[in-house]
């Protein structure tokens, strides 16, 4: 993966984990979804969804949303 792929990557999962949860019913989930699916490949696009849904859970219960970016943030570096 190429410096400006994780740039972009780190970017999409930001804006998951700020606002947008599993849901693929939900338009802008399904363009974030896209964007991740063209950086990676299907293995690290699966791991990439079992890493960030912990997360998205932790958010939704009323976790600090930053504490976990920076914790997700550490996982892909």
């Amino acid at each position: 993966m190429t410096k400006n792929q994780l740039l972009q990557l780190n970017a999409v999962t930001f804006r998951f984990l700020l606002g947008f949860d599993l849901d693929t019913s939900n338009p802008n989930h399904q363009k974030e979804e896209m964007e991740a699916m063209k950086l990676l490949s299907k293995t690290d696009y699966a791991r990439w969804r079992e890493l960030i849904l912990p997360f998205t859970q932790m958010r939704d219960e009323g976790n600090d949303i930053w504490v976990n970016a920076l914790y997700m943030f550490k996982c892909f570096n």
